[in-house]
């Protein structure tokens, strides 16, 4: 919430008149339900997970209010030829990695091509070795914990696909 604060206290500072901009606390269900169906609502915009902009698309039907989503974003990194292999595996590492790998424009997938492809994957699975992992907080991690207890599910889901289709662990 402080972040949220933050940022709207700079549009403040900045000029906005006061109530242009609002951060609002509650409870997320009853939030969501006042101001997606208040009649001064006119676009219902999301950029999060797809449980909630499926709840959100629903309250907004129920007035027939557009919604614009961004929803579980796919992120895929081009490794085109005559690149440095070694940099971007170091680039996508530090994106693939950060925050967990938790945020929408987290790399997904990696399409490099032929040329740089053995390179690449070799620097990336080295890199991904040596990532230190533990309190994100204490000096020197680079990787700290999932967000909560339901993405260690989804983590272990991802493991078990990834074995199904030929990945060793």
């Amino acid at each position: 919430p402080a972040t949220a604060c933050l940022f709207a206290q700079c549009f403040l500072d900045a000029g906005l008149p006061a109530g242009v901009l609002n951060v609002v606390f509650g409870d997320p269900d009853e939030v969501s339900r006042t101001l997606v169906l208040s009649p001064i609502t006119r676009l219902v915009t999301l950029t999060g997970s797809i449980g909630v902009g499926k709840h959100l698309t629903r309250l907004a039907a129920e007035t027939m209010k557009p919604v614009l989503m961004e929803l579980g974003g796919h992120a895929p990194v081009l490794v085109d030829e005559g690149v440095d292999a070694e940099e971007v595996a170091r680039l996508a590492t530090n994106w693939k990695f950060r925050m967990a790998g938790q945020f929408c424009s987290a790399p997904s997938r990696f399409l490099v091509h032929e040329s740089v492809y053995e390179n690449f994957v070799d620097s990336l699975a080295a890199k991904a070795r040596a990532l230190k992992v533990g309190d994100g907080f204490a000096d020197g991690v680079q990787m700290g914990p999932l967000a909560n207890n339901r993405r260690l599910g989804a983590m272990a889901d991802f493991v078990h696909d990834a074995v199904a289709r030929g990945a060793r662990v």
